[in-house]
């Protein structure tokens, strides 16, 4: 697990990759959740580890990464509409968007 947050956190610039499962854990223990994945992401893996057909191995990286960065703005997304204070509240709001990619001009 560790040497995968690392992968995460080189890409894309993620400096906190621990604010994903920030919210799972409880009292000490992490409480495990469920990812859904498209159908055929789903196939390419089985496809890659059961078959060992390498021919796939960039489509599964690519749909992987989508579905982290989906993971990372959902989680963005929620500590925005969750937080205590109104500063916390645009902060995350603000970190939300510019992971988007929304434009200063678009914003309100």
């Amino acid at each position: 697990m560790r040497r995968l947050r690392r992968y995460f956190r080189q890409w894309d610039g993620i400096e906190n990759i621990d604010a994903i499962d920030a919210n799972r854990r409880r009292k000490g223990r992490y409480i495990m959740k469920n990812v859904q994945i498209p159908y055929e992401l789903f196939v390419e893996l089985l496809r890659y580890h059961l078959v060992e057909d390498t021919s796939c191995a960039g489509e599964i990286r690519r749909g992987l990464e989508k579905k982290l960065a989906s993971m990372v703005c959902h989680e963005l997304y929620s500590k925005y509409k969750t937080a205590p204070t109104g500063e916390e509240r645009e902060k995350a709001r603000k970190e939300y968007l510019d992971k988007r990619g929304v434009l200063d001009c678009f914003r309100w």
